[in-house]
């Protein structure tokens, strides 16, 4: 496991990262972030997830990031396009769970789970800016931004896969 740490003075921010085995790095990683990076990382995350060897899978957000930075370096521009390419795929990931749960007979039975969602992105977005306040106008602020919204948002796809799952099976 790796540790990130970025800090400003009175605030130390930290990331785990858990390195998984080489070959499912292996599609993710041979592409060409700068060319395709959306897809480079909706493939990273794709095979991290078919492996079925870490649970729920939220080892996986991360790891988007991860790769295409291990490929193209860690300067701060590639920093904050590697975090931007995370956060899209992750968020096309989200869309698509957000539409599945929302077909389930349950979403339209039991709750308004279109409004419970519109609750969680309004809190996702201001937790975000919260997170992000101290790097404003700073070289660091998108990143941490793009970083802050991956973690909520791909946890949030993870759990309503599990969601749509369980609630297609019903």
């Amino acid at each position: 496991m790796r540790l990130r740490c970025a800090g400003w003075p009175g605030v130390v921010l930290a990331t785990a990262i858990t390195v998984l085995p080489s070959g499912l790095a292996h599609a993710a990683a041979d592409r060409d972030w700068r060319q395709d990076g959306l897809a480079a990382a909706e493939a990273a995350i794709a095979t991290c997830l078919e492996t079925k060897r870490f649970g729920d899978g939220e080892q996986c957000v991360g790891r988007t990031y991860d790769l295409c930075e291990e490929r193209h370096g860690d300067q701060q521009q590639t920093m904050n396009a590697c975090s931007g390419f995370a956060r899209q795929a992750w968020t096309a990931r989200l869309r698509v769970q957000i539409r599945r749960v929302a077909a389930t007979p349950m979403a339209r039975k039991n709750m308004d789970f279109a409004a419970t969602q519109r609750r969680w992105e309004q809190w996702e977005a201001r937790d975000c800016e919260v997170q992000s306040a101290l790097s404003v106008g700073g070289s660091m602020h998108d990143g941490l931004v793009n970083n802050c919204h991956l973690r909520h948002i791909g946890a949030r796809a993870i759990e309503l896969e599990a969601l749509a799952e369980a609630w297609e099976s019903r």
